[in-house]
């Protein structure tokens, strides 16, 4: 909905700029559950780069079309987030993104970031009108977006609630996958640490087939 209010005739590079980055916003928060909202705000493509392109430096779980394309092509460069444990204040995060976000992240990168960033580049992946996102600002900016295009406001942190109810509505009592899709340690402690990439594997499977249903 969002994109669709963009200018046919693109008299507003500007203000379509705005929009695509705040669809993708929503986008990323949906697509990628295991991401609290302050990475969400700290995401960074330049400087220390925590979401980038480039060949897999490490063995972590990836889903079948990826699994595909690193069979025809070991070298080939995909879209990865990575956080370490200094940076979550938890467990590590690796994973690919999410393959329907690759699209219009690419589009925003190529087109629409640099009208945003202009000279002064913070370098994070997503921007407020001066510099990076607050917490404050993500909280009122995905409110405004939820309650114009949804009909209700949500916060950030509610996105991950609605995945944990949905998916628990599909899958009762598989709080094992659950707690890997959000990034969680709710599970005894002789289970092996929750693992991002494993979520994100499980989390897509579970859309693509939603869809098809």
């Amino acid at each position: 909905k969002i994109l669709d209010t963009r200018d046919p005739e693109q008299s507003s590079r500007q203000k379509d700029a705005r929009l695509v980055h705040n669809a993708f916003l929503l986008q990323s928060l949906v697509a990628m559950p295991w991401l609290q909202p302050k990475q969400i705000r700290e995401a960074r493509i330049y400087g220390a780069a925590n979401v980038f392109k480039g060949p897999l430096t490490a063995d972590i779980t990836v889903p079948e079309w990826a699994t595909d394309q690193l069979r025809r092509d070991p070298a080939a460069e995909l879209w990865q987030v990575c956080f370490s444990r200094m940076e979550t204040g938890g467990s590590a995060i690796h994973t690919l993104l999410p393959r329907n976000v690759v699209p219009l992240l690419e589009e925003y990168l190529n087109l629409h970031r640099p009208l945003l960033a202009g000279g002064n580049d913070p370098g994070t992946l997503f921007l407020g009108k001066r510099g990076p996102l607050g917490a404050r600002q993500l909280s009122a900016l995905i409110g405004n977006l939820t309650e114009r295009f949804a009909g209700r406001r949500i916060l950030p942190s509610w996105v991950r609630r609605a995945v944990a109810f949905s998916w628990l509505k599909d899958h009762p009592d598989d709080y094992f996958t659950l707690s890997r899709i959000l990034g969680l340690r709710t599970i005894p402690t002789f289970w092996p640490r929750p693992s991002a990439s494993s979520g994100m594997r499980s989390f897509e499977e579970w859309l693509k087939n939603r869809k098809r249903n």
